[in-house]
């Protein structure tokens, strides 16, 4: 056999290595350890790189962005605004972060890097406890350098967390089949799968794949404690899985589950006619959800789909089945849960990062099994050495792009660039208030992607990136006049708008409404303006209108605010 067998152990933990003189060359071995550790720093690195790029905020992260700025603990488990569905406890500890370290792009994205790098260094740390030499030297720099990873690891987006949720928990799983007699890694599963449910939604699909790719091995080993521990896991697992989407899951998918099933339509397969069944499969699957190291749409991707099929027959062949299942088995039950249109199936790549783990690993072991084709070690050698510099290629290129225009709509970054400048200013003179935020004027949030980003970067770039800094209203004056603004989504002849005005002039002097312009473009990234508006106020007597205001707000406005 060659060198891309996996290393087997039977119950008794004997070691049962087969592979070739290649692997077991101290020369070949040494070259592989290097340049596997040479793809974790360089994974590393292009995730930190990627994070320093410091992107604006884009629609999808600003949504999520102002739920973790406008709510409290207990409100981040409602439904949240914008039509987003988060994992609990992925919520609650960017919600820690931020009330830690302010809001900024990276306060706001720390926690999805930190997984992200994270994920690098343990890919190889378990795959290497079964993959023997250039197998798991190709799986990791896949994973290092592959784009959709590094993306997520500097976005507000749950994204990151869930790749690294399923490589600790197949690893765990691998650590159990690698020495049966050993219940230690059977056990943490038990008490890491709440845990993993509550921080990633599509860990459930991996516990499942885990609970079939363990099930016979369990069976074989005719222990009745492990048995009884296999129990414990799946009762505990679907426990928790109940529990959470009770408490949590269920009440937001009630909120969101339509726009949500409009939105991913193309994600969940149809039923009508086998011949677009069919046809979908085979896009679902040779599209972004398999571009690892690359590819793409409309079958880019064919090439990894090859190397995966090559990898499950050569697992199936070596009686290690069971791995193939943990590999295969949340494809298979994620794809059950498009049918049942709960989740969405391989449209797009940042939604299946859950599987990112079992892919590159069968695709490390498939492209390690073509090469290994090759029978002259010298030509076998040159042809690593090739792939290993197109991975490098593949890895470096691309943000290098992204670095000569580090936003992904210029929309982004027009927004952010009049944020960094209009609210310093503005604090410098007065005291600054928003309608939205201080007011609760706002338009229909569930559709407004422009008014999520122009929250967010107010938070951010103005003295509330400190959690609960806001106006202050006591030091209003005739010297600090209180500037409100509203922005143009809300038009200022809306009659929440209207009323909000009357009740302000009724404590406070108006002295004007300035309309400010902002340079903007469209979807097109055709040039487009936006307003914003500020209105002025003065006390009619500083003592009584600060005393006056500061009861209204006691009575409703602010109130509804929780930090």
């Amino acid at each position: 056999m060659d060198e891309t067998i996996i290393s087997r152990r039977d119950v008794s933990g004997e070691s049962t290595d087969d592979s070739t003189s290649l692997v077991d060359s101290p020369r070949i071995a040494r070259i592989a350890a290097i340049a596997a550790w040479f793809f974790i720093v360089l994974g590393i690195g292009l995730r930190l790189f990627r994070f320093g790029m410091n992107f604006p905020l884009w629609g999808d992260e600003a949504f999520v962005a102002v739920n973790l700025i406008e709510r409290g603990f207990r409100e981040l488990a409602k439904p949240l605004d914008y039509g987003q569905i988060c994992p609990i406890l992925f919520l609650w500890i960017e919600r820690a972060i931020i009330l830690r370290l302010g809001v900024h792009e990276w306060s706001l994205r720390l926690f999805p890097l930190l997984c992200a790098v994270a994920s690098v260094g343990l890919f190889y740390r378990v795959m290497s406890k079964f993959i023997k030499g250039t197998p798991v030297v190709l799986a990791t720099a896949i994973l290092a350098v592959s784009f959709h990873p590094i993306r997520h690891s500097a976005e507000v987006k749950p994204y990151a967390s869930d790749l690294l949720v399923a490589l600790v928990l197949m690893g765990l799983a691998f650590d159990w089949l690698r020495d049966r007699s050993r219940l230690r890694a059977l056990c943490l599963l038990t008490l890491l799968s709440p845990f993993a449910l509550a921080l990633s939604h599509p860990a459930a699909f991996v516990l499942g794949g885990i609970s079939l790719g363990l099930a016979l091995p369990v069976v074989r080993t005719r222990s009745l404690k492990t048995g009884l521990v296999f129990i414990a896991f799946n009762f505990v697992t679907l426990a928790s899985f109940l529990i959470l989407y009770k408490l949590v899951t269920s009440s937001h998918e009630m909120v969101h589950s339509y726009g949500l099933r409009a939105y991913w339509a193309n994600s969940f397969p149809p039923t009508d006619s086998p011949l677009r069944l069919l046809i979908w499969l085979i896009d679902s699957h040779t599209g972004t959800m398999l571009a690892y190291p690359g590819g793409g749409k409309n079958g880019a991707s064919t090439g990894t789909l090859l190397l995966c099929l090559l990898a499950v027959f050569g697992l199936v062949r070596e009686r290690r089945g069971e791995i193939a299942v943990i590999c295969l088995g949340p494809f298979a039950l994620a794809l059950v849960a498009a049918f049942l249109k709960r989740y969405p199936y391989g449209g797009e790549a940042r939604q299946m990062q859950f599987l990112v783990p079992a892919i590159c690993l069968l695709a490390g072991i498939g492209g390690a099994r073509l090469i290994d084709k090759i029978k002259q070690i010298h030509k076998r050698m040159n042809v690593y050495g090739i792939v290993m510099i197109l991975l490098i290629v593949i890895g470096v290129v691309p943000l290098v792009l992204d670095s000569r225009h580090p936003y992904r709509r210029l929309y982004d970054r027009q927004a952010r660039d009049f944020a960094r400048g209009f609210w310093s200013e503005q604090e410098r003179e007065a005291e600054v208030a928003c309608l939205c935020m201080d007011f609760g004027v706002k338009s229909a949030r569930s559709l407004n992607l422009r008014t999520a980003i122009f929250v967010s970067n107010e938070t951010m770039y103005s003295s509330r990136s400190v959690l609960g800094r806001g106006p202050r209203f006591e030091a209003v004056s005739a010297d600090r006049p209180l500037r409100c603004v509203l922005y143009d989504e809300t038009s200022p002849d809306d009659p929440r708008v209207i009323s909000w005005f009357k009740e302000m002039s009724s404590r406070y002097r108006f002295r004007g409404r300035k309309e400010v312009s902002i340079a903007s473009s469209d979807y097109f990234e055709r040039p487009k303006t936006e307003h914003c508006y500020i209105y002025e106020f003065i006390p009619y007597d500083e003592r009584m209108g600060a005393r006056e205001f500061a009861r209204g707000k006691r009575s409703g406005g602010r109130g509804e605010r929780s930090y």
